[in-house]
């Protein structure tokens, strides 16, 4: 059997997106939130989580504090800033991020994600690996992070440093943000058979509905509402069992390793 964690991004980001992320895993397959607790749409992320009794949520990292700057950052903009920033600010801020999950969820986030995998990044890696370790966080495998100037040799140092620090992540991460919902689904199914049996796979969308706010952030736009129907997929329950293939949560992926560990 294979296991498929399936989570939607960007929770948190406006409220077109937590409108597309609520559907996507109250109506739809989605087995998991990431959030980003600094953006316009964190407060009422919050809300929406309690009133449909949410627990399957972590924190998606930006080294951004949006509701404070106003700017929406590029993947230029995080090659500038992870040049520039001091240690200290680089900490601060991380920080500040995981220090917000809990008070605007009331509990500590099940994974820990990033836009743009940031923290395959050296300077953000040490950091975010000290606080997955001390809370027995699971962190996202690293896989797509030359938008922030790393090259393949770096993404393998980070996913052997995160291994290192004995911090959970699954064994391999599936992202397409463009093409048809043919064309995703038909690259997921592939991705997924060649996938070793037993395996545990992250499949991640960022599901959202278009709003004025995300129109003047985010380039990734229609693609979103794509997603949204691709998680609620009539078929897609029946076409993941077909392939011997499992959807769980991070927490059952902790529980899942927690028994493997003690057979040891």
């Amino acid at each position: 059997m294979k296991h498929i964690i399936f989570t939607a991004d960007d929770f948190g980001f406006t409220r077109g997106v937590n409108k597309g992320c609520i559907t996507a895993i109250t109506q739809g397959l989605v087995s998991e939130l990431s959030c980003m607790v600094l953006s316009p749409g964190a407060k009422e992320a919050s809300e929406l989580a309690k009133e449909y009794n949410l627990t399957n949520i972590g924190l998606h990292l930006t080294l951004n504090d949006l509701n404070g700057t106003g700017r929406y950052l590029r993947n230029a903009d995080y090659v500038t800033l992870l040049r520039k920033i001091s240690d200290e600010d680089l900490e601060t801020i991380i920080k500040k991020e995981f220090e917000t999950f809990p008070k605007l969820f009331g509990t500590i986030p099940t994974h820990v994600s990033s836009h743009q995998d940031i923290h395959a990044h050296p300077r953000v890696m040490r950091v975010v690996a000290d606080f997955a370790r001390e809370y027995s966080l699971p962190v996202r495998r690293p896989a797509h992070t030359s938008a922030i100037g790393l090259i393949k040799d770096e993404i393998s140092d980070a996913i052997q440093t995160y291994q290192r620090a004995n911090v959970l992540e699954t064994d391999a991460v599936f992202v397409k943000t463009s093409g048809s919902q043919d064309e995703v689904l038909r690259e997921f199914y592939a991705f997924l058979d060649a996938q070793a049996d037993g395996a545990t796979v992250e499949w991640i969308i960022h599901p959202g509905e278009v709003d004025e706010l995300l129109k003047g952030y985010s380039s990734l736009l229609k693609d979103r509402e794509r997603d949204v129907a691709i998680s609620t997929l009539e078929s897609l329950s029946q076409e993941l069992t077909h392939r011997g293939a499992k959807i769980i949560s991070y927490e059952e992926l902790h529980h899942q390793q927690g028994v493997l560990l003690s057979l040891d």
